[in-house]
C-alpha cells in the first residue's frame, strides 16, 4: 500500500495553493492565452456588456474560415463557472469574474491532486509534484493546458484501473469513458495525442490475448465512444461557427484545421519561430527546475527501463518531448502535461537518492519552486490586472449610474489605452451590466492597445482621443503602462498634460510589481520605486 500524504504536509500546500489563487497579490499575468482562449470567449456569451460588447476580442483562432479552436472545453470550462456566477449575480465586476475563473480551476486542481494521488505509489512522487510549482501558478490558469493536463491524468489512471482483475462489463465502460476522455483530450489541443500515445500500447498489456481479433473486441467500446463524442464536438463547433447543421463545404473540426495551421512554418513564423533544442534546454528547466534534469538525463541514457505503468510513465515523457520538440513554435507551457507522467516516472528514481545526493536534490528543487511562484504567481505582469479593476470599478459606477457624485454621467466616453503591457483581457475591463439593459451610453469605451509601440505613435494616439465627439457631454482618456516605461519617455509634447488619475483611484501608481521579461533590463534600472503600473488621465491642450 503506497504511503500517503501526512496532512500536515498537504494542508499547508493546500492553503498555500489558495493563497496563490485568491489573494490580491497574486495578481501574475502568464500568457495572453489564458484569457483569449477560454474566458473572454465564454464572458460575451453569457453576461450583457451593452453596446461595448463589440470592444471584446475574438483572436485569429476564433475567426479564421476554418476555427483551429472548439467551444466545447471553453464551455465546459469557464462557461460553467460563468453561468454558475450569473445565477448568483446578473453583473458582476471585473474581480469577481477574475475570482470566479480562478476558482474553478482551483477546484479542478483538487481534481488532479486526487487522480495522480491514485496513480502514484510511493511518498516521494507525491512530493514532487506538490512541491512542483504548477498546480500553484499554471494550473490555476485558464489554459487549455490545464484541462490537457487532467485529462492525461484521468487516462492513466482509466487504463490502470484496467489492469486489475475486473468484469467484462467494467472493463467495457472503463473503455468507454477513455475514449471519452481521448476525444474531449484532443478537441482541447492537439498534442493530447503525443503524450497520450504510449498509452494505446498499454492497453496491449492488459489484454489476456494478443490476436488483432481479440485486442479489436477489446477496444470496441473506445473506438465506438471516441467516435460518438468526436462527431458530437463536431457537430457542436459547426454550429457555432456557422449557425447551421449544413456547412459548406465542410464541418468544423478544430483539431485537423489546428494540425494544418502548424504544419506551415509561415504560420508559425507569425507566433515565433523557435530553435528545436528549445524545450529540452530551456523550457522544461523553466518549468520543472532539477525535477526535468534528472528526466533529461534518464531520456539521453536511455534510462527506459520499468515495466507496466512505469513504462507508459517513460514512454509518456519522451514522445511528449520528442513530438513537441518537432514543431518550431515552442512555449514552455506545451510542456505541462509532463508534471503527472514525469513525476511519476522520476520518483522511483529519487527513492534511491541518499544522504548529500538527496539533500542536494531537494534543496535546488524548493529553490526552483519558490522562484517561479515568485515570478509567475505574483510579479510578471502583475501591475496590470490591478489596474484594470480599478478602472473597471469606476466604469461599472458610472454604467449602472452610481458615479462617485451619486448621480451618474450621461454621454461621457472613455478612452483607456495600454502602453507595453500584455494584451489586456477586455472582459476585466468593460463593465458588465444587467440583463435589462440595453444601453451603455454612461460609460461608452473605446479600448487601444499599443502593445510595444514608440513614443511617436503613443503621443499621436493620445491626443485625437482627447478631443471632444460631437454629442458627447465629456470625454476622458486614461493611459495605462508600466512606471519604469513612462520615466523613460524622453520628453511629452506640451499639448499633452498627465496626472494621476485622482477620480475613484487611490493614486498614481498602483503598487504591484510589474515584471516584463521583454524589458527587466529598464526595470532594473530604475529599480522597485517605479515597478508598479500608472494610470494617467490624459488632456491635450492647444499648445
Amino acid at each position: 500500500m503506497p504511503k500517503p500524504i501526512p496532512r500536515r504536509v498537504y494542508l499547508p500546500l493546500l492553503i498555500l495553493r489558495a493563497v496563490f489563487a485568491f489573494a490580491p497579490f497574486s495578481s501574475a499575468y502568464i500568457h495572453p492565452d489564458e484569457y483569449f482562449q477560454s474566458a473572454e470567449i465564454s464572458s460575451a456569451h453569457i453576461f450583457n456588456y451593452g453596446e461595448n460588447a463589440g470592444q471584446l476580442v475574438r483572436t485569429w483562432e476564433w475567426t479564421d474560415d476554418r476555427p483551429v479552436r472548439s467551444v466545447v472545453p471553453v464551455a465546459l470550462t469557464t462557461g460553467s463557472a460563468f453561468a454558475l456566477l450569473r445565477i448568483w449575480d446578473e453583473a458582476p465586476s471585473a474581480r469577481t469574474l477574475f475570482l470566479a475563473q480562478r476558482l474553478f480551476y482551483f477546484l479542478l486542481s483538487l481534481l488532479l491532486d486526487a487522480l495522480f494521488f491514485s496513480l502514484s505509489s510511493s511518498r516521494t512522487q507525491k512530493m514532487l509534484y506538490l512541491l512542483s510549482p504548477l498546480p500553484y501558478t499554471f494550473l490555476l490558469r485558464s489554459f487549455s493546458n490545464t484541462v490537457e493536463t487532467v485529462l492525461l491524468a484521468a487516462s492513466f489512471l482509466l487504463v490502470k484501473c484496467m489492469g486489475f482483475p475486473c468484469s467484462k462489463r467494467k472493463r467495457n465502460a472503463l473503455f468507454f469513458i477513455l475514449g471519452a476522455v481521448v476525444a474531449l483530450g484532443i478537441w482541447t489541443r492537439v498534442t493530447f495525442v503525443a503524450f497520450y500515445a504510449p498509452i494505446a500500447f498499454r492497453i496491449l498489456d492488459v489484454s489476456p490475448g494478443y490476436s488483432p481479433k481479440h485486442v479489436l473486441r477489446l477496444i470496441t467500446p473506445a473506438i465506438f465512444s471516441y467516435f460518438l463524442f468526436a462527431a458530437t464536438f463536431s457537430v457542436i463547433d459547426t454550429y457555432y461557427f456557422t449557425g447551421t447543421l449544413r456547412p459548406n463545404p465542410f464541418a468544423i473540426i478544430a483539431p485537423f484545421n489546428l494540425l494544418k495551421y502548424n504544419m506551415d512554418e509561415a504560420n508559425l513564423a507569425l507566433h515565433g519561430l523557435h530553435p528545436r533544442w528549445l524545450h529540452a534546454l530551456v523550457n522544461g528547466h523553466i518549468l520543472f527546475g532539477v525535477l526535468w534534469t534528472v528526466m533529461l538525463v534518464k531520456m539521453l541514457i536511455f534510462a527506459w527501463g520499468g515495466e507496466g505503468m512505469t513504462r507508459v510513465y517513460h514512454w509518456s515523457v519522451v514522445c511528449g518531448t520528442l513530438l513537441l520538440s518537432y514543431g518550431k513554435h515552442q512555449e514552455p507551457r506545451f510542456l505541462i502535461p509532463l508534471l503527472v507522467p514525469g513525476a511519476l516516472w522520476v520518483g522511483d528514481e529519487l527513492r534511491s537518492y541518499r544522504g548529500r545526493a538527496k539533500t542536494a536534490y531537494w534543496v535546488v528543487h524548493v529553490l526552483h519552486f519558490a522562484a517561479v511562484l515568485a515570478l509567475f504567481g505574483v510579479t510578471h505582469q502583475g501591475g496590470l490586472l490591478p489596474a484594470m479593476f480599478r478602472i473597471n470599478d469606476h466604469l461599472r459606477a458610472r454604467a449602472l449610474g452610481q458615479g462617485h457624485d451619486g448621480s451618474g454621467v450621461s454621454g461621457v466616453r472613455t478612452h483607456v489605452v495600454f502602453w507595453k503591457t500584455f494584451m489586456p483581457p477586455r472582459h476585466l475591463l468593460i463593465p458588465t451590466l444587467p440583463p435589462s439593459s440595453h444601453s451603455n451610453d454612461r460609460s461608452s469605451i473605446r479600448v487601444t492597445d499599443l502593445a510595444g509601440a514608440g513614443q511617436t505613435e503613443l503621443f499621436a494616439t493620445l491626443c485625437p482621443l482627447s478631443q471632444p465627439q460631437d454629442g458627447q457631454q465629456g470625454q476622458q482618456t486614461l493611459l495605462v503602462a508600466p512606471e519604469y516605461v513612462l520615466a523613460q519617455v524622453d520628453a511629452w509634447p506640451p499639448r499633452i498634460q498627465g496626472e494621476g488619475w485622482k477620480d475613484g483611484m487611490d493614486g498614481l501608481g498602483l503598487r504591484s510589481v510589474h515584471v516584463d521579461m521583454d524589458r527587466i533590463d529598464q526595470m532594473w534600472d530604475w529599480g522597485w520605486g517605479k515597478s508598479g503600473v500608472t494610470i494617467l488621465k490624459v488632456e491635450c491642450g492647444n499648445r
